[in-house]
């Protein structure tokens, strides 16, 4: 058996890393703190301060429209 390591079963134990290299070309530079904020969001499960963060980062029209 697996030693414990505290986080919720099936999600990566480097979440806040690979959030930060997957949006880290994205972002715009006056929105100082907004990837370390949706790091502290994901680990309190809060999916919905995430998709705002993401909204925000993102602005519209950069990701395509639902099918």
């Amino acid at each position: 058996m697996a030693a414990p390591t505290g986080r919720k079963p099936g999600r990566p134990r480097n979440l806040g890393r690979q959030t930060r290299l997957a949006l880290h070309d994205r972002l715009a530079p006056e929105i100082p703190g907004l990837i370390e904020g949706m790091i502290r969001q994901a680990k309190l499960g809060d999916s919905r301060a995430i998709a705002w963060c993401l909204d925000r980062a993102l602005g519209p029209g950069s990701l395509p429209a639902d099918g």
